[in-house]
C-alpha cells in the first residue's frame, strides 16, 4: 500500500470520514498549541480534513490557510469553514518563513517513514523563526495498513530519530500526542 492508496480510501470515504472525526474533541492540544502562537497570527491546518480545526483557529482569530490532499475533504472544508482549502499533498507545501504555527493533526502519520524527514523540514521552512508545529501518530513502532489507510507509527525514540535530520525539537511528548517546535533562527 502506498499513499496514493491511502488517498483513494479518503477520496472514497471523505463523508464517513467527516461523521467520524467532526465533533472530536481535540481543544486541550489546540489551546496548548495556541498558547504558544501570537494573537492573530498565520496557522497552516496542514491535513484539515473535516475543517473542525481550521473552523476552531478562525473562530479564536488566527489567519488560517489549510490544505488536504483529499479533493472530497478539502471541498467539505471550504463549504464548512468559508475558505479556500487547498488540495495539496505534503510534499507539495511550498512555503517560507510564512507561518507561526502548522497543525497537522492525526495527517503526516499516513506519511511513509523513510518521507518523514523531508516532511518535517518542508514544515520547518514554512515556520518562522520560533515557529511552533503540533502533530499526531499512533502509538507503535510498525509501518502498518489499517482499513486500507497506510500509517507510520511512532514512539517517543523512533519520532526522536525521524527528527535527527531536522532543525526541530520536541517540546512535550506524550504517546499520542508530540507539540514539536524550534526556537533557534531561521536557518535553511
Amino acid at each position: 500500500m502506498n499513499k496514493l492508496d491511502t488517498l483513494q480510501y479518503y477520496n472514497n470515504n471523505a463523508m464517513e470520514f467527516v461523521s467520524g472525526t467532526e465533533f472530536a474533541d481535540v481543544s486541550v492540544m489546540r489551546e496548548k498549541f495556541l498558547n504558544k502562537i501570537p494573537a492573530g497570527g498565520m496557522i497552516l491546518d496542514w491535513g484539515s480534513g473535516s475543517g473542525r480545526d481550521t473552523g476552531a483557529f478562525l473562530a479564536a482569530g488566527y489567519k488560517v490557510e489549510a490544505a488536504d490532499a483529499c479533493a472530497e475533504l478539502a471541498k467539505y472544508a471550504s463549504n464548512k469553514t468559508g475558505i479556500e482549502v487547498r488540495v495539496e499533498r505534503f510534499d507539495e507545501l511550498d512555503a517560507t518563513n510564512r507561518y507561526d504555527g502548522i497543525w497537522a493533526c492525526a495527517s503526516i502519520l499516513h506519511v511513509e517513514r523513510h518521507e518523514l524527514s523531508h516532511i518535517f523540514n518542508l514544515a520547518y521552512k514554512a515556520l518562522k523563526e520560533g515557529g511552533v508545529m503540533y502533530t499526531s501518530f499512533k502509538y507503535g513502532e510498525e509501518d502498518a495498513v489499517r482499513r486500507e489507510r497506510h500509517f507510520s507509527d511512532m514512539t517517543e525514540d523512533s519520532i526522536k530519530e525521524v527528527l535527527v535530520d531536522t532543525h526541530f525539537q520536541i517540546e512535550e511528548i506524550s504517546p499520542w500526542n508530540l507539540l514539536i517546535y524550534t526556537r533557534t533562527s531561521y536557518t535553511i
